[in-house]
């Protein structure tokens, strides 16, 4: 029977195999999978910012209304999902749109 690795130590072994796929700016080897030296250009710099910003505070407002739902109201894990439906759907319904209302938020940019 073969034993699964303790989540942790795998999501850190994978980290550390990608880490080894980034190329710093002036290196030679491989094809990197993220040239860091994109990073130089301030507006991808901050648009990496915002993302991972609004990301954690997304992240932390499902944990604490999780939190709140289940412990402060008392709703059993599968009604605590279903309370999430609405907010869901609608992400689903605006994936991809802009503030127009067009299909597609990657335009070319002449």
């Amino acid at each position: 029977m073969r034993r699964e690795g303790h989540p942790v130590g795998t999501a850190l072994r994978a980290r550390a195999r990608a880490a080894g796929r980034v190329r710093r700016p002036g290196e030679e080897g491989r094809a990197p999978i993220l040239d860091l030296g994109l990073l130089k250009d301030r507006s991808i710099a901050g648009a990496n910012l915002t993302l991972i910003t609004v990301g954690a505070f997304s992240a932390g407002q499902v944990l604490l209304m999780t939190l709140y739902l289940q412990e402060g109201r008392g709703l059993s894990p599968l009604l605590t999902g279903l309370c999430f439906v609405p907010q869901v759907a609608g992400a689903f319904a605006l994936a991809g749109r802009d503030r127009r209302g067009n299909d597609s938020m990657m335009r070319e940019v002449a």
